[in-house]
């Protein structure tokens, strides 16, 4: 009992494996499919490929910028740009903590001439609320710029409240004094 296996013809096989190969199932043994891979086989292998590269960041992202405080010559951040009350109000105590040492200094005019303390207290004050926090930024090693800006939240806070104060206390005393 022979009986004959029907042979499919040569470009049925064909047929069959490339739709096989496309479907994913099995691997094509034709001439043809193996200088010339399918796309599904080539766009895996980029996708691979691109998942071991390093991707590269999105020019929408904002790079942080590199800490440069306590540098003499370093970069000031745009959040440190703008006018210091602390600095207008208190110069002389709120640069010694805030890494502008030469403050000190203004408690030496306090040896001069009225005139002349009234004038250098007024160019300090207008000088470093113009630029203490970039003084304040090279002047010392701060972690980050929120550290910096709530620092120097904090000394305007007190500044202000210190200078109510004292103005409070000069407004009694004038009064005092002319008997009003």
């Amino acid at each position: 009992m022979s009986e004959s296996i029907p042979v499919a013809s040569t470009s049925n096989i064909q047929a069959t494996a490339t739709s096989n190969n496309q479907a994913g199932d099995s691997a094509s043994t034709s001439p043809n499919n193996l200088t010339h891979p399918p796309s599904n086989q080539v766009d895996s292998q980029q996708s691979l490929n691109a998942g071991t590269q390093k991707q590269a960041p999105h020019t929408t992202e904002e790079i942080p910028l590199q800490n440069t405080s306590g540098k003499s010559n370093g970069e000031i951040p745009h959040g440190v740009k703008r006018w210091n009350w602390a600095a207008f109000l208190m110069p002389a105590v709120w640069g010694l903590f805030s890494g502008v040492p030469f403050t000190g200094l203004l408690f030496a005019a306090a040896f001069l001439p009225s005139n002349a303390q009234l004038l250098i207290m007024i160019a300090a004050s207008l000088f470093l609320g113009y630029k203490g926090n970039e003084l304040a930024w090279r002047g010392k090693k701060w972690r980050s710029v929120e550290h910096f800006n709530s620092f120097q939240q904090q000394w305007t806070s007190w500044s202000i409240r210190l200078s109510a104060v004292i103005g409070v206390i000069l407004v009694i005393f004038i009064f005092s004094q002319t008997g009003g």
